[in-house]
């Protein structure tokens, strides 16, 4: 699809506060996976979506963990989502980014994916095509 006017303006990101930040369409189908929390210990303080778009920030610019802009939530707080997300198969859903809202939005529509997190495989197994319908 070549670059067109109307392309340039639909893909345009020079509104948002750093290209990696996602949009509201884009966190309405992102935020039922990300935003699952467990049903034991403290309730949850961070905001999901700021953490959410740190770990873009990072996986976009590849900056360091200790370089994060300080307006994103604490490094260690992305950190632990990450290595959560990472081992519970919901970064492996979302590896490409925003580019996957649409199979996150059709696994978050799944009853049984929906309900809990054992639902969905390993990242390693996504990754490596090994598992069975």
């Amino acid at each position: 699809m070549p670059w067109t006017e109307i392309t340039r303006l639909d893909h345009d990101r020079s509104d948002l506060r750093y290209a990696s930040d996602c949009r509201d369409e884009e966190w309405k189908l992102i935020a039922p996976i990300v935003t699952q929390c467990c049903k034991v210990g403290r309730p949850r303080t961070v905001d999901m979506r700021r953490a959410w778009e740190a770990i873009q920030y990072i996986a976009t610019t590849g900056c360091q963990w200790r370089q994060l802009p300080k307006d994103f939530p604490p490094v260690s707080t992305v950190r632990y989502h990450f290595y959560r997300m990472r081992n519970d198969g919901t970064w492996a859903l979302s590896s490409n980014g925003t580019e996957n809202t649409h199979k996150l939005a059709y696994r978050s529509s799944i009853p049984a994916v929906r309900g809990s997190r054992s639902g969905l495989s390993s990242p390693r197994a996504m990754i490596s095509g090994s598992v069975k319908a």
